[in-house]
C-alpha cells in the first residue's frame, strides 16, 4: 500500500505543477478568505489503478468578468499542450499520459454575475 501512496503523491505534485503552467492551480477548495485576482484552475485530485484510463475534470475560473473568453483561452492552451496524440509527462517519480476528454471543454453554469467558469475533461493513465 505504501507504493500506491507514493505514486498518488507523485501524481498529485506533477499534475499540480503542469496545470500551474497555465494559471494558478488549487487542489480542492480555495484557501479560506482567498479571492484570486487572476484566472485560476481548481481540481479535485484523485488516483486510479495502474494503466487504467480515468477522467480527470478541472475547472477554470475568471473573476470580475461577464465573458467566457478567458476560460476558453486557457482551455485552448491546455488542449494545444496535449495535442491530438496526447501528452506524456515523465519524471523520476511518475509517468502518465494526458489525452483530451470528450467533451473537452464546456461552460459551467454561472457561479454569480461576475464569475465565468469552464469545465475541461482530461483523460489520464498513470504508469
Amino acid at each position: 500500500m505504501a507504493r500506491m501512496l507514493s505514486k498518488a503523491m507523485a501524481f498529485s505534485k506533477a499534475i499540480y505543477e503542469w496545470l500551474s503552467g497555465f494559471a494558478e492551480a488549487y487542489n480542492g477548495v480555495l484557501p479560506s478568505g482567498l479571492n484570486p485576482e487572476n484566472p485560476y484552475i481548481r481540481f479535485d485530485n484523485y488516483y486510479d489503478s495502474f494503466a487504467e484510463q480515468f477522467i480527470f475534470p478541472i475547472s477554470i475560473y475568471a473573476l470580475n468578468t461577464t465573458s467566457y473568453a478567458t476560460p476558453i483561452r486557457i482551455a485552448d492552451e491546455i488542449g494545444d499542450a496535449i495535442g491530438e496524440g496526447g501528452l506524456l509527462i515523465h519524471n523520476d517519480d511518475i509517468t502518465f499520459v494526458i489525452y483530451k476528454g470528450s467533451p473537452f471543454y464546456q461552460n459551467k453554469g454561472e457561479e454569480d454575475e461576475t464569475v465565468r467558469a469552464g469545465y475541461v475533461n482530461l483523460l489520464i493513465s498513470i504508469y
